[in-house]
Order: C-alpha cells, then sequence, then structure tokens
C-alpha cells in the first residue's frame, strides 16, 4: 500500500469549499505563491542531490561502508517523501495556490483537473528526487551485487536501468496505481458534491467499491506485465495451486527491467485476482526459492488477509467516525467544551484517519505478513526424504500426526534463502525496518524459531486468530451503534427523512420506538 501517496488525495478531498484555518494563510498574491511552491521544489532537489552524491562518495571511498549507506539512502528517502507532503500542506493552508489554480479561466467546469494542477507541486517534486537520487540508487545496488557472493552472473549479464527507465518504472509502481483509482473518486466528488449528501457519499462509496474490485484489471496494464509461459514452473506451480486449493485468474510475469526481485498478489475474487512474479525473480532464484515466495503470496489468500484489510477499512471508519461525532458533541456546547467549526472537526477525522491507518494498518499488516511467511514455508516444505535437518514435520516424535501449525525446517530455510535474496539484490538492508513488513532479519528469525518450536507456531496462530475476530467483533458492534445512535439521532433524522421517507412516520419520529430513547444530537 502507497500510504504517501494517497494522503494527498485525501487531502484534497477533504478541502472545504471555502479555506478551513484562514489565519494559516501567510503567503499572498499569484507571484509570491508561485515563488514558494517552485523553491520547496527546489529545495527538495538540492537536498536530494547533495545527499545522493555524499552517499557515492562515502562507498567509493570504503566499499565495506555499503551497509551503511544502504540503511541511510532508505531512511532519508523516507524523511524526503515527508518533507514533499509538509510542502504540499504550507502549499494549501499557507499560501493561496488553491484559490490560484481554480481562479484560472480555463478550469471552469473542468473534471479534476484543477484537483489535479493543485497536485501537481507533490508530482514534480517525487519525480525530481528519483532523478535526482538514480545514480545513488544504481550505485548502492551495483555495489550490493558484486558484495553478493553468491551473485555468479558477469557484468555484461546484469541489467542497468536507464534514468528513463528508471523513472519510468517509479511513475508507474508508484504514482500511478494510486493515481488513477484516486482520480477517479475525485472526479466522481467533484460532479456530485453540488448533490444531497447522500448523493455524494452513496456514489463515492460505489466508485470506491467499483475500483477496489476491478482495480487488478487495471493494474494489470498500468504495470508492464505478460503472462507466465508454459513450461516447468508453471506447471510447479499451477501443481502447488491446485494442492493448496487456490484459485486464480493467471499468473503474470511482472516486468522491471530485470531490476527487481518482487512477487504480489491482487485480487479479492478468483476471476479477477492475478499472481504477479517479476522478472528479475525469476532469473535470480532457484525454482524451490520462486515456489516458496508463490506460496507466500498465496497464503495472503488462503488466510484471507486481503478481506480483513476491507474489513480493518470499516472499523477505521467507524472509530473515526466516532470521534468526529464526540468531537461535534463537544464543540456544540453539550458538553462545556470549546466550540468547533465543520472544518475542524473535519480535520480531526483526517488527522485520525492518517493516525489509524498509518499505525493500526503497519501493526496488522506486519502480522499477516509474518502468517503469509510460514505459509510459504510450508508450501517449499520437501518430500521427507529430501528433509535433510531435524524436523518437526518429518519427525513424528516433535508434534502429533495431523498438526497443520508444524513448519518443515528445510522448507523454513528455503523461504529465508528467499528473503535474503531479494534483500541483496533490492538493496534492501537486513535490519532495515518496514512499515508493513517488518525487516528481513526479523522475519528470518521467526522462522527459524518456529520452525523447531511447533507449540510456538500454534501460539502464533492463535494471536492472529484473536486479532481477525476482534476486528469482526468490533465491526459488528460498531455497526449495532452507529445504525440506533443514527436512527435516534434527531439531527440525523431531519437529515435522511425526506430522501428515506419510508423509515419515518409523519412526524418525523422513528417508527420502531421499542429502539428506545437513545436520542443524541
Amino acid at each position: 500500500m502507497h500510504f504517501y501517496a494517497i494522503l494527498p488525495f485525501a487531502l484534497l478531498l477533504w478541502w472545504p469549499a471555502q479555506r478551513p484555518f484562514p489565519a494559516l494563510l501567510l503567503i499572498e498574491g499569484p507571484l509570491a505563491t508561485l515563488s514558494v511552491v517552485v523553491g520547496q521544489i527546489l529545495l527538495l532537489l538540492a537536498i536530494a542531490l547533495v545527499l545522493g552524491h555524499r552517499l557515492i562518495a562515502r562507498v567509493d571511498r570504503d566499499p565495506s561502508q555499503m551497509v551503511r549507506a544502504q540503511a541511510t539512502y532508505h531512511s532519508w528517502t523516507l524523511v524526503l517523501r515527508i518533507f514533499v507532503l509538509l510542502t504540499l500542506a504550507v502549499d494549501l493552508f499557507c499560501t493561496q495556490w488553491p484559490e490560484w489554480v481554480r481562479s484560472a479561466a480555463l478550469l471552469d467546469n473542468s473534471w479534476a483537473v484543477d484537483e489535479l494542477i493543485i497536485l501537481s507541486p507533490f508530482f514534480v517534486s517525487m519525480i525530481l528526487g528519483w532523478a535526482a537520487l538514480y545514480r545513488t540508487d544504481a550505485r548502492l545496488r551495483d555495489l550490493a551485487l558484486r558484495q553478493d557472493a553468491s551473485h555468479e552472473r558477469d557484468d555484461e549479464e546484469h541489467p542497468h536501468w536507464t534514468l528513463t527507465q528508471y523513472l519510468v518504472f517509479n511513475v508507474r509502481h508508484q504514482l500511478l496505481i494510486v493515481a488513477m483509482p484516486m482520480m477517479l473518486l475525485m472526479l466522481v466528488f467533484d460532479r456530485t458534491r453540488d448533490s444531497e449528501s447522500w448523493i455524494s457519499v452513496g456514489a463515492l462509496c460505489v466508485t470506491a467499491a467499483g475500483v477496489f474490485l476491478l482495480a487488478p484489471l487495471l493494474l494489470r496494464y498500468i504495470w508492464s506485465t505478460e503472462r507466465l509461459p508454459d513450461g516447468p514452473l508453471r506447471t510447479r506451480l499451477e501443481n502447488l495451486s491446485t494442492r493448496i486449493n487456490l484459485r486464480f485468474r493467471d499468473i503474470l510475469v511482472w516486468r522491471s527491467g530485470g531490476m527487481v526481485v518482487n512477487a504480489a498478489v491482487m485480487g479479492l475474487l478468483a476471476p479477477l485476482r492475478y499472481v504477479l512474479l517479476s522478472d528479475a525473480m525469476l532469473t535470480s532464484m532457484t525454482e524451490d526459492q520462486i515456489s516458496a515466495v508463490f506460496g507466500h503470496e498465496a497464503g495472503h489468500v488462503k488466510h484471507r488477509h486481503i478481506q480483513f484489510f476491507v474489513l480493518f477499512g470499516l472499523l477505521g471508519t467507524l472509530i473515526v467516525s466516532g470521534v468526529m461525532e464526540l468531537a461535534l458533541r463537544w464543540g456544540d456546547g453539550a458538553a462545556g467544551g470549546a466550540a468547533l467549526n465543520l472544518d475542524q472537526v473535519s480535520l480531526i477525522g483526517f488527522a485520525g484517519t492518517v493516525l489509524v491507518w498509518g499505525v493500526g494498518f503497519g501493526w496488522i499488516s506486519r502480522r499477516f505478513e509474518r502468517q503469509a511467511d510460514l505459509f510459504g514455508a510450508r508450501c517449499a516444505t520437501p518430500p521427507r526424504e529430501d528433509c535433510h535437518q531435524p524436523c518437526s514435520v518429518h519427525d513424528p516424535g516433535h508434534a502429533p500426526p495431523g498438526d497443520t501449525y508444524r513448519v518443515c525446517a528445510t522448507g523454513a530455510q528455503m523461504f529465508v534463502s528467499a528473503l535474503d535474496r531479494v534483500s541483496v539484490l533490492n538493496g534492501i538492508p537486513k535490519k532495515e525496518r518496514s512499515w508493513r513488513h517488518s525487516s528481513i532479519a526479523s522475519r528470518i528469525d521467526l522462522l527459524g524459531r518456529l520452525a523447531g518450536d511447533p507449540a510456538g507456531a500454534r501460539r502464533f496462530q492463535r494471536r492472529i486468530v484473536a486479532i481477525k475476530w476482534s476486528m469482526v467483533i468490533g465491526c459488528v458492534l460498531g455497526l449495532l451503534i452507529t445504525g440506533v445512535y443514527v436512527y435516534r439521532s434527531p439531527v440525523y433524522r431531519e437529515l435522511w427523512k425526506d430522501s428515506l421517507p419510508f423509515l419515518f412516520s409523519d412526524d418525523g419520529q422513528p417508527p420502531l420506538s421499542s429502539l428506545g430513547s437513545m436520542g443524541g444530537r
């Protein structure tokens, strides 16, 4: 999930018709506004160029500093992404950039073109940042491959991105993957914002659901993909899919110019589900390692992680909506609090959404990734005669027969070797933490521990089940509380009685008096 790329669109969807927090407007006038916008882009470009130059100089002086340079590079790219988001916030809140763009005569009645232009400093900053760090990225990747003892290819066989290929890949895989569906949502919002609120909300929900379901078809062409050719590998993966009862539309090769080692599964429904394996993975890993990675992606499907991510989205929405409702009640004087206007409450909701997804989604995602790791290790389990380690699967004395939580030590080692290749070939330090995946080192450590500890594997699986049930129960309770509250609240009753008159009696009161007196605001 490209969280940093979603935030600008979410901020603009929240942006009200009237400027929020006018006291923050510090820069007025077209020339001053444009100077700030352009100056921020140039500042980012300068920082990226200086950072890249210093990292290249460090590894050229001392190649043994490669791992530290990689860690610094990844840390600073995160800092630069945050910097780009903050500069966009400055453009929106502290300058007249939104008003200046929307006041242009050529943009009258445009179909979300003004929103796209308002976000253009974000897009330009990201692209220029990639361009500035291109040489650094290429140098660190090349050095990592040269220092990898298991890499035996000649330099002539090692692929290199040109600057154009590097920029196109990043734009397609980090911006367009988010921008196209989000622009569709903004387009729908732009065309329905003057309608009744229930029409606008309903149109957004229907569009979001449609985009989510059809996204795999769209992403197949946003990303450069092709069908995995028939052959021994495809046959092996299809046989594995049959064994674990995994259904999908197709297995695709994800073309990256041989530079990215990665895999993905996308699609909630089997007829629209694709499994992607990058071209570099197919050329740099053994079939055993590829099967283990394929099993990891299958684990996301078999454990219904995508469905639970949707459930998390619903739960997060209920939590944030509840916080916003409390803020409104606190701010209307009913609880003696300071008055809050709708823009302020909306900003609280936006901040709450960022917090819920930034913290909660990452925490759950990291545990789901580890569950998928264990599934991938099980998919890599060899026949008993090929297992050459003390193993809780092939040694009946370690656990009772039929214990599905056991992990074969050889299968775990195969998956660990695949993770190791991903780390080296993608230039990712093993100890580098990841918002969604944890560090590769921690994932390797968990696999090693649970491969020899069936009881620990069972405890881990039970914790994941508890997390899933907590989300289910939270959503059910949240929906029940929300439904009763909205139905009994005079404010919401007034809002909905014209649109849904069949739910109300002639006096505007709910006909279901048995719900009791739970009236709110």
